[in-house]
């Protein structure tokens, strides 16, 4: 497709240049690819490439550590019962087992009960009656318990134990597993094992313990009927166990393998949804449908087969009830003469019931044990994912309220890693004094960013000589979350929450300290607040035609009776009610900000009555961020307001992580200059890749491979002949 190919070597200079066919003709880098794709064309190697080429399910090598949870997929878990009816709870349970228990009673005394009804020649039929109507209004009372228990109470019980394990597990879970995980496999644990929790196991758990006392009913009943016919039900049990046997040593594994297949397709769905601006830029659309089609089919697969196989097990098994119903009217047959015509139908009706409650048992145990396959992972991933506070950690201290109130920072020995043996950092060793501004720049890969996720404590310290110390105490000897919650952070990412309110994403921490009006100046020092408005304005103009036109089609009360009614119960309010919970506190304002209200955040009392209908929604701050679509610029600029208004509660010390990537100059000019005049009095540490950002900086970390390679003032390092910044800045790769 190319005129004309410019092709790099290792060192960033020009190897080749040329048209396709002249390079090809050469021997060099395209001859080596075009012999790469004639191997691959040809013979077995043409194999292994159409087998790359399609999504392949992760295998095991047979010595690999996981060769017990495979055994334990073929042969099953107990404890994982144990595991699940923990999640339970134990009074709960009781109350399944009495109900159950109950229901097959009732049932398993009806048919006996009508026996004597049959012999009785007609007398006291009121007795038998009030007695057999009993029965059924105790089995149906038993059993409406039991479905009430399981799906009201069992099920969402359960599955909110459950689902906050592992909700703890992943937010406690260390930065190494996010590192080395992908984030469909996550995803996939949320939706597919919870759905399978909340909505197959009740069901399956509930087939089970029903028809287990029921066949446990059954067969006392057979017993005291017919003592006979109990000897085909050795066998019966014995044909089932080899049955199920062989289904769920088959079940489990496609079980397994149907929710680990599922991550695939969640996967290509956070790619491509990460990837929406740039595949319609270079007309990937086939490409990506393609292949998301490819692994949405590859998901399929393993839940084709387990409904084939189940289908299986409901043929074998209906074939087994003729033949048992058959067996056992010969036996009525052998038998004549022995037995009353009552009793042989009593027989006849329970073991066709009792063998039908086997079959069923069998169905519903093989799918409860499939079902559990969710189960095992969320335990398995409960136990193999450590959290970030190990238990014998440091003794764990609580720094002073107002920590860190210099923002002096010390790295000693610093060396990290996100999974030993591999470190990012190492040996690091620089002190920064209280209000420095520092830069820290340097290739991808130099470890800038690991040196901030180190100081958060997001990334483990390697060795006991490595040490981070902020105003004199060792991050190691306090808690993650409070030195965390004490640093202002500006990441790359906002990280803003598209369900929440603009007021919300800004007052993270949801303290009361902080006004609207504090909200809307720097809104306004960050040059949002206007966009905010205009934005809201149509936001609301969207809601109030929609409150329209569902009021004249009937759908809803129209808008004019709505507001009246909330305008009734707002001046029924008491005014000392009303009024903000700050109680005329204010924090901290905004350098060059006076005291009085900004002139948008007005409320004209004469302007009220036109939009009586929108009281509601008059304050954009309330408005929903999804409401609101800003651009990644926009995102970035209300990622710095919040910083501004987390001085309140945080302390000296602001760490500041591509904070202007995604900004054009004129936005970047604003940001560097709210930074300098809104955080002078504070320690300000700066990863930039836009090395212009920290030129006006006190001191430049300069990092390669992990290392601190120099250190000194931009002005200073810019100079400096064969220096790794100077290299940076015009942009050659220094050897």
């Amino acid at each position: 497709m190319a005129d004309h190919i410019i092709i790099l070597d290792e060192n960033g200079k020009i190897a080749e240049q040329g048209t396709w066919q002249d390079l090809r003709s050469d021997v060099g880098y395209i001859s080596k690819v075009v012999l790469k794709e004639k191997e691959g064309r040809e013979g077995k190697p043409r194999d292994r490439a159409e087998s790359q080429d399609k999504p392949q399910m992760p295998t095991k090598s047979p010595g690999d550590a996981d060769d017990l949870q495979e055994r334990t997929r073929k042969t099953g878990d107990m404890t994982l019962y144990t595991y699940y009816f923990g999640a339970i709870g134990p009074a709960r349970l009781s109350v399944l087992i009495c109900s159950v228990s109950s229901y097959a009673t009732f049932l398993g005394l009806i048919p006996y009960w009508l026996r004597w009804l049959a012999e009785s020649n007609g007398e006291r039929v009121w007795f038998y009656s009030g007695i057999y109507f009993a029965l059924t209004l105790g089995a149906f009372i038993s059993v409406v318990t039991t479905v009430a228990n399981i799906f009201l109470v069992i099920a969402p019980h359960a599955g909110t134990k459950l689902h906050s394990r592992l909700l703890r597990t992943v937010m406690y879970a260390p930065q190494s597993y996010f590192a080395s995980t992908d984030t469909g496999t996550t995803l996939n644990r949320f939706s597919a094992d919870m759905m399978m929790i909340d909505r197959q196991l009740p069901g399956a758990l509930f087939q089970v313990s029903q028809n287990l006392f029921r066949m446990i009913s059954q067969c006392v009943l057979l017993g005291v009927t017919q003592p006979l016919i109990m000897i085909a039900l050795p066998l019966t049990i014995l044909v089932l166990y080899l049955i199920q046997k062989v289904y769920l040593a088959t079940s489990r594994q496609l079980r397994f393998l149907d929710l680990e297949a599922r991550a695939l397709v969640n996967a290509s769905f956070l790619e491509t949804l990460e990837g929406v601006p740039t595949i319609p830029a270079f007309c990937w659309q086939r490409a990506f449908i393609k292949d998301n089609v490819r692994k949405l089919d590859l998901s399929m697969r393993p839940d084709y087969l387990l409904m084939c196989i189940q289908r299986w097990l409901d043929v074998v098994l209906d074939l087994m009830v003729p033949a048992l119903a058959i067996c056992t009217i010969v036996i009525a047959i052998a038998l004549k003469g022995t037995t009353t015509g009552g009793q042989i139908g009593i027989a006849l009706n329970v073991i066709l019931q009792l063998n039908q409650y086997l079959f069923r048992l069998v169905d519903s145990w093989t799918r409860l044990e499939t079902s559990l396959g969710a189960i095992s992972r969320l335990r398995t991933f409960e136990k193999e994912v450590p959290p970030e506070e190990k238990p014998n950690e440091r003794t764990q201290l609580n720094p002073p309220s107002a920590w860190p109130t210099h923002g002096a920072v010390e790295l000693v020995h610093l060396s990290a890693s996100y999974k030993p043996p591999t470190v990012v950092l190492n040996d690091v060793n620089y002190s920064i004094a209280p209000g420095t501004k520092v830069g820290v720049v340097g290739r991808t890969g130099s470890g800038k960013s690991s040196l901030l996720l180190s100081i958060l404590r997001l990334v483990e310290l390697e060795g006991d000589q490595s040490t981070v110390c902020i105003d004199g105490l060792d991050v190691r000897d306090l808690p993650r979350n409070t030195v965390r919650s004490r640093i202002i952070t500006v990441p790359q990412d906002p990280m803003l929450v598209m369900t929440d309110t603009v007021r919300e994403n800004l007052n993270v921490a949801g303290t009361g300290d902080i006004s609207d009006n504090d909200m809307i100046r720097v809104l306004e020092r960050v040059r949002l607040w206007s966009v905010i408005q205009a934005r809201g304005k149509n936001t609301k103009a969207a809601e109030r035609e929609a409150r329209d036109l569902d009021a004249a089609m009937g759908l809803v009360v129209p808008v004019s009776e709505a507001s009246t009614s909330s305008n009734t119960i707002a001046n029924t309010t008491p005014k000392n009610e009303r009024t903000s919970p700050d109680d005329g506190k204010k924090p901290p304002l905004p350098e060059g900000e006076d005291d009085d209200e900004p002139k948008d955040s007005k409320m004209n009392d004469d302007n009220s009555g036109d939009e009586s209908d929108n009281s509601t929604l008059s304050n954009p701050l309330d408005v929903k961020m999804k409401s609101l679509p800003l651009s990644q610029g926009q995102q970035q600029l209300f990622s710095l307001a919040r910083a501004l208004l987390m001085r309140t509660s945080r302390g000296r010390l602001v760490l500041l992580d591509e904070a202007t990537s995604n900004v054009d100059g004129e936005t970047d000019k604003l940001m560097q200059t709210l930074i300098r005049n809104e955080f002078s009095d504070h320690t300000v540490i700066t990863v930039a890749h836009r090395l212009e950002t920290i030129m006006d900086s006190d001191v430049v970390l300069v990092l390669d491979g992990g290392k601190l390679v120099e250190v000194g003032p931009p002005s200073e390092l810019a100079k400096k002949e064969g220096g790794f910044f100077r290299s940076l800045i015009h942009g050659k790769r220094r050897d």
